[in-house]
């Protein structure tokens, strides 16, 4: 029997002999997050680092009418181990639960049902990656970064009966090709990831970073701080929705006055009628049940044609403002978004730019005024200067102020017609659910302050 098998096993039954040993009115929720997962470094176009690792960790929650403790501990897919540390560890949250103050938003469980879904694709191994960096990558391209792949595991069961497994192979390949000496170094970044291998992106991304790290070997020019057309990167793009689901998309945000987006939650603005962002399940980057058990449409549209249709409600929220969860996650941000794309091509992109600004990536990207969807953040790695369609030199760093209402209202030209797809390349614990799926945008009157 497999690793992943054998940590399911243990899951399950382990969980109903945990919710026989229930006493009174308690009530308990288990979640489980693993990974079975093949990891490896590259420098300079060459393996520096492997490893693979296997880990789980069960998070359980127990509550009563008026008070909840919560206490994490590792599981091993060996039965007699995980029932001691099961009973052990809610022995300990019980205690916990004494000393603590009642809860004035007590949660009620998911009576959800019961599902499993293993969602295996062609994903690459490290050995494929290996192979594939040393058939493809040139002796002269300083290639460093690295990949990961491997099923990633999420499972919930309560003691209402609720039960959900989900599974997914998912990898990334995260690098940057790398010139010059110290104190002049120039580097292009970019990311080739999802469920499934495709080659063509493989290839037309390091066609891409090669082609912008000569770019790079040019003197960088100075650009004055004023408004510009721009073409944003779908990574570039990436990084903006990421400030933007700080808060912009959440209902408790709302409700205590803290929401970016308040505004188009009024109806008091809206966006441009190109723009269609939805959380979709879909995608195959997260499962549709939550921390709860609570499980989500497999679509949410957030953003219809500019308009806001929902903003992501969990049961907290839900409970302490009397109103319906979507089954949102505690955090109440999307982990799974996409925005729609739209009608500029690939090779029309710099024809449609014509003079302006082409931004591969954005860094430090933050609110610079919360209220009124400010965001600010600085341009970082393959940015450049286009003159009639033709990349004509490398920028300095610039700072930009801009307003979402702005980019993604009036200022919004056009979105490419093709997405580029991400995943959570967070590492630092474990591998973590989550991605994205975005178009790169075209957008006028885009402000830089320094």
């Amino acid at each position: 029997m497999s690793w992943k098998y054998k940590i399911q096993e243990s899951f399950e039954k382990n969980s109903k002999i945990l919710f026989a040993n229930l006493k009174g009115d308690e009530e308990v929720s288990l979640s489980l997050d693993a990974e079975e997962s093949d990891f490896v470094r590259f420098n300079k176009g060459q393996v520096r680092q492997t490893t693979s690792v296997e880990q789980a960790q069960v998070n359980l929650v127990i509550q009563t009418q008026n008070k909840i403790a919560k206490i994490a501990f590792p599981l091993t897919g060996q039965l007699d181990e995980d029932r001691k540390r099961c009973l052990l560890y809610l022995g300990k949250a019980r205690q916990e639960m004494e000393m603590l103050p009642e809860n004035p938003y007590p949660i009620i469980l998911a009576e959800s049902g019961v599902s499993q879904k293993d969602e295996k694709a062609e994903t690459p191994n490290s050995h494929f990656i290996i192979d594939k960096v040393a058939q493809t990558v040139h002796t002269n391209d300083d290639f460093v970064g690295y990949m990961a792949s491997g099923p990633l595991i999420k499972a919930i069961a309560n003691s209402k009966g609720t039960s959900h497994w989900h599974s997914s192979d998912i990898y990334f390949v995260d690098y940057s090709l790398y010139s010059g000496k110290q104190g002049n170094a120039k580097a292009v970044t970019a990311n080739v990831a999802g469920r499934n291998w495709d080659e063509e992106s493989w290839q037309t991304s390091l066609g891409q970073s090669r082609t912008f790290l000569h770019q790079l070997q040019k003197p960088a020019k100075k650009i004055p701080r004023g408004e510009y057309k721009v073409y944003l990167a779908p990574a570039a793009v990436m990084e903006l929705k990421n400030t933007a689901s700080w808060g912009g998309f959440s209902q408790a945000a709302y409700k205590q006055g803290q929401c970016s987006l308040r505004l188009l939650a009024d109806g008091q603005m809206q966006l441009s009628e190109k723009l269609t962002l939805i959380e979709n399940f879909e995608l195959g980057f997260q499962p549709r049940f939550n921390s709860l058990g609570e499980v989500s449409e497999a679509q949410i549209p957030i953003i219809e044609n500019g308009l806001l249709k929902n903003l992501m409600t969990s049961s907290k929220t839900a409970s302490e403002f009397n109103l319906k969860s979507n089954g949102a996650d505690t955090r109440e941000t999307p982990l799974t978004m996409e925005i729609k794309p739209g009608s500029l091509k690939r090779d029309h992109i710099f024809k449609e730019l014509n003079t302006g600004l082409y931004l591969s990536n954005l860094h430090y990207v933050n609110w610079s005024d919360q209220k009124s969807a400010r965001l600010t953040g600085m341009t970082r790695f393959a940015c450049f200067w286009v003159e009639n369609g033709d990349i004509i030199s490398p920028i300095q760093d610039m700072r930009f102020d801009v307003s979402l209402y702005d980019i993604w209202g009036s200022g919004l030209i056009d979105l490419t017609d093709f997405q580029e797809t991400s995943v959570n390349i967070s590492t630092y614990n474990n591998r973590e659910f989550g991605g994205s799926k975005l178009p790169g945008m075209l957008i006028r009157d885009f402000k830089f302050t320094l």
